[in-house]
């Protein structure tokens, strides 16, 4: 890898891992060891590049993703200095529309109808389900409609437009007190704080028409964020709510108590798991 005395002073790899079903957690280990011991000291100064899609939970690059995606860091990404850049293949806009990172070879309405698969975890966002994954796996979730007795928006807002800062979330959550069971009717992220927030959530508010409550965890801008969000263009609080908003207290994710909601005067009931 090096012409008599002279040393690559760049360095591209390029999918340097093998498919899953000829790859392993030992395997991965020993590529590693390669890549740390044998191709970077061919010159402490070059310039590396490792581009490659993950074959496998736990492989090199996909240690690189959780990297990226601020759970995980492998203690030789650091050693290394390594910069990571996850390209995705669904981008999110300032707005919270979405678009193809690739419009000409996969649309959004082609990428979307697989959002949900193992295989598009795995080979488009490059970040596969464990086959003992926690959180969530494909299996805990259902995808249908259900009639719904309350409706909600619930804002987790940021304060920041920063690229550096969390999007706001904003999810649209149904609840069925009969079955005891909630569906996510809609779910988007967005870089918007202040009046630009207020109208996507009037945007909101008027698609779902069944909203009854507006609900703004206030643990990151104190008890005045929500006043800021929920007012109206003339500074009126309640602007956007049709049943009336709450604030959460600092550092809760319980309201304090929830107003009522167009299911009757018991307002909106937990959740139970489907």
């Amino acid at each position: 890898m090096k012409v008599k005395e002279q040393r690559p002073d760049c360095l591209i790899l390029d999918d340097i891992e093998p498919g899953e079903d000829s790859y392993s957690a030992y395997r991965a280990e020993g590529r590693l060891k390669t890549f740390q011991d044998v191709i970077l000291p061919l010159n402490v100064y070059a310039r590396v590049v490792m581009v490659g899609t993950v074959t496998m939970p736990g492989s090199i690059v996909h240690q690189l993703v959780k990297h990226a995606a601020g759970r995980e860091t492998a203690p030789w990404i650091t050693e290394e200095n390594i910069r990571v850049h996850h390209y995705q293949p669904i981008l999110t806009r300032d707005d919270g529309t979405e678009r193809s990172i690739w419009p000409a070879k996969w649309s959004l309405e082609y990428l979307l109808s697989i959002r949900h698969t193992r295989s598009y975890a795995k080979n488009f966002l490059c970040d596969p389900l464990g086959n003992d994954g926690g959180y969530w796996t494909t299996d805990d979730i259902r995808y249908g409609e259900m009639p719904c007795t309350h409706t909600i928006l619930s804002v987790d807002p940021t304060m920041t437009t920063k690229t550096t800062s969390d999007f706001t979330g904003l999810a649209v959550v149904g609840y069925n007190h009969a079955q005891r069971r909630c569906v996510v009717q809609e779910a988007l992220e967005v870089k918007l704080t202040g009046a630009a927030l207020t109208q996507r959530i009037l945007g909101l508010l008027e698609a779902h028409q069944d909203i009854g409550m507006v609900l703004v965890e206030t643990n990151q801008g104190g008890p005045e964020i929500w006043r800021e969000i929920l007012s109206g263009p003339a500074g009126q609080e309640g602007s956007p709510g049709r049943a009336g908003a709450e604030p959460l207290p600092t550092g809760s994710s319980a309201p304090r108590e929830a107003p009522p909601g167009p299911g009757g005067p018991d307002g909106l009931l937990p959740p139970g798991r489907p």
